[in-house]
């Protein structure tokens, strides 16, 4: 059965085509994985404020995974892109996010659709419930984009790999950053941090224009975690969406807290 799911935006006109195929009986394999939210409620939060045709394609296997490919595009071109996005279950009560690769054609990434989708992302596991988004960070400027955004490194033989990379990368830009930007590297990488791809995407350093967070990264790739159970995640993500001016507040405060604040009698900042 193929369903199409079509909305105005306010500002401008944008369609969305919901695609579904996979399992036999999709809308109980979804409602498995989504008791509250549809698929067409999923899009709908996915592409707030998205200034972009998007095409979505789900596929399923069993009642337990859901795979989304998205395209975002104008026109014939194709833009954005979102591959291997899964939903899936590996515990009656937990479902979780891993987001394969997200790609953003050269020439558009100063328009904020990475951000955008991320936030939405976000909005999106609230509602499901999800605590934890996977995700590959490529190379170029994706392990630091993540960074700038709350992810963390996924697990310890991945840390491993990217103390390597990040030990070359220090030797051939030590002679050109500063002295308390080398010395902030090496402690973090004395200290074996998942957060010490925070600490190298913060330095001030900037080289022939570009972020040195950025070119010690380059060349590196790493699976990277955002836990939206921990504040100190959320708190980075929400303050790098704030600095590029994109309202955050729809995720400010997750949903598990909103209920203990009004208790308190206190809501989230507007």
């Amino acid at each position: 059965c193929y369903g199409i799911y079509k909305r105005m935006e306010r500002d401008f006109n944008r369609d969305l085509h919901v695609n579904f195929n996979g399992a036999a009986n999709q809308s109980r394999a979804w409602n498995n994985l989504s008791p509250h939210l549809s698929r067409n409620q999923l899009m709908d939060m996915w592409g707030r404020d998205m200034p972009l045709y998007m095409t979505a394609h789900f596929g399923f296997s069993g009642d337990t995974q859901a795979k989304v490919d998205i395209t975002g595009g104008r026109g014939s071109k194709h833009i954005f892109t979102v591959d291997d996005c899964y939903f899936y279950k590996s515990d009656p009560e937990k479902t979780y996010l891993r987001i394969g690769e997200v790609r953003v054609k050269e020439g558009h990434r100063g328009e904020k659709l990475g951000k955008l989708f991320l936030r939405n992302t976000v909005a999106v596991c609230d509602a499901m419930g999800i605590k934890e988004i996977q995700l590959r960070a490529g190379r170029e400027d994706g392990p630091f984009f993540w960074a700038r955004h709350g992810f963390v490194l996924e697990a310890p033989f991945v840390r491993r790999n990217f103390d390597e990379d990040m030990k070359d990368m220090l030797e051939k830009y030590r002679d050109r950053m500063r002295p308390e930007s080398v010395a902030a590297v090496e402690q973090a990488l004395e200290e074996d941090s998942d957060r010490i791809n925070w600490v190298i995407a913060d330095l001030p350093d900037v080289i022939d224009g570009k972020p040195v967070g950025a070119l010690l990264m380059a060349h590196t790739e790493y699976r990277a975690t955002l836990r939206l159970d921990d504040p100190d995640h959320r708190a980075r993500l929400v303050e790098a969406l704030e600095r590029a001016d994109i309202d955050a507040s729809m995720i400010e405060t997750p949903p598990w807290n909103r209920g203990r604040q009004a208790a308190h009698g206190t809501e989230a900042r507007p």
